[in-house]
């Protein structure tokens, strides 16, 4: 007796489980789905279908579930499967379309598109998605008509506010974009990226205070890029927040491994500011490396190699000679080069580097030291001219020598 009662209870309890409406089952699929436990949720969703096999709601969550497990296939069966139990599921018809916009069907996914809006003409989300595909595929009018629609269903999609911002951009509206994206920051205050596209903006206009609030904003919020880094440095740069500058630079060299000359010239300014000569060396040749057609590099360079004293003047040479291969014309480069020159008795070159510098900067003891490299290749008559002109703009040496020499 006690036997068959036990069996009875089971039969029981087994039929209950399976007499249980879809919706429950369903509901308890959507929990699931809503914690991101997918592979639980689709046997729940299975059940549902099992207690009643023309439920479309069960087969729309069973696609979302396989497509969150990367099983596309068993989403589109699923997606189609709900269409078919009911011919007007706009969500089905939407799901559907964004599959077939991420695998580049875009016929496809436009026709399930317009679908929603032929069952449902404000359906938001289709405009915001599908002018996301029409940018992608550079169709920028049928872009904007979309965003605008979805602007005008008051969308809090930040994305829409970014697309119109660089559109906005792209046709020199200026004022524009940055009221677009500054709507999209209001909307959203959160996403990183808006703030980022708006202090790219301020930076491309120069305003550096306020590309640098954004630039902060957006890393603050979790957005990174080299490019963020790359724009934020120069901003405490200019800024005159070199240790700030300085701290993005090495993230940039470090963390990214950057291979941007421009980097490791900053870096190497900072470096030369903080009398920091070895730093700065290396940093220039190492812009050199990415860059060897740069003159002003070498040039740099090469005033760093000045400072450190007789054996490193040579090297200096070195690149000052290349900065002048690559049209470099500095007033220092000269002088120091003809300085050399003069020391090294390499007169006639001494004497085409005073006049370079002369040519940038007429002073009056360059006149004086071209007099003394013309005094030293016998040329009296332009060695008198050029003393006298010295001796006029009030050298003191010149006023000395004059009588001797212009004789």
């Amino acid at each position: 007796m006690k036997v068959s009662l036990i069996c009875i209870c089971t039969l029981f309890i087994c039929a209950n489980s399976y007499s249980q409406p879809a919706y429950v089952f369903h509901e308890k699929g959507e929990e699931k789905f809503k914690s991101e436990n997918y592979a639980d949720a689709i046997k729940d969703f299975d059940q549902a279908i099992k207690a009643s096999a023309q439920n479309f709601d069960s087969y729309l969550m069973r696609g979302k579930c396989f497509e969150k497990l990367g099983n596309i296939k068993a989403a589109i069966e699923n997606y189609n499967l709900a269409i078919k139990y009911n011919p007007n599921y706009t969500d089905a018809y939407f799901y559907l379309a964004l599959i077939e916009a991420n695998g580049k069907d875009e016929k496809s996914a436009l026709s399930d598109f317009a679908m929603v809006l032929k069952l449902n003409p404000n359906y938001l989300e289709v405009y915001n998605r599908r002018g996301q595909m029409y940018m992608l595929s550079g169709k920028t009018e049928a872009a904007m008509k979309d965003f605008t629609k979805a602007i005008e269903l008051n969308t809090s999609n930040p994305e829409v506010y970014i697309q119109m911002g660089k559109m906005a951009e792209k046709e020199q509206k200026s004022t524009a974009a940055i009221e677009y994206y500054s709507k999209g920051i209001e909307l959203k205050p959160t996403y990183a990226n808006t703030y980022y596209e708006r202090g790219a903006l301020y930076y491309s206009q120069k305003k550096y205070k306020e590309a640098l609030i954004d630039f902060s904003s957006a890393v603050s919020k979790g957005f990174q890029s080299e490019q963020l880094l790359h724009f934020r440095s120069k901003c405490y740069a200019i800024l005159g927040n070199e240790n700030n500058a300085y701290t993005d630079l090495c993230s940039l060299i470090d963390v990214y491994k950057s291979k941007d000359a421009n980097v490791y010239i900053q870096r190497a300014l900072i470096f030369r500011k903080k009398n920091d000569v070895i730093h700065a060396l290396k940093d220039f040749s190492k812009a050199i490396q990415y860059d060897n057609q740069n003159g002003q590099i070498y040039l740099e360079r090469g005033h760093l190699y000045m400072l450190q004293g007789k054996s490193k003047i040579p090297l200096a040479m070195q690149d000052y000679q290349k900065a002048e291969e690559l049209k470099i014309t500095d007033f220092s480069m000269f002088v120091n080069r003809a300085k050399y020159e003069f020391e090294t008795q390499k007169f006639e070159l001494a004497r085409h580097d005073f006049t370079e510098a002369i040519h940038i900067n007429p002073e009056a003891d360059l006149f004086y030291k071209r007099s003394m490299c013309n005094f030293k290749l016998g040329n009296k008559k332009e060695c008198c001219e050029d003393i006298k002109k010295a001796a006029s703009m009030g050298h003191a040496e010149a006023k000395k020598d004059i009588g001797a020499i212009c004789k």
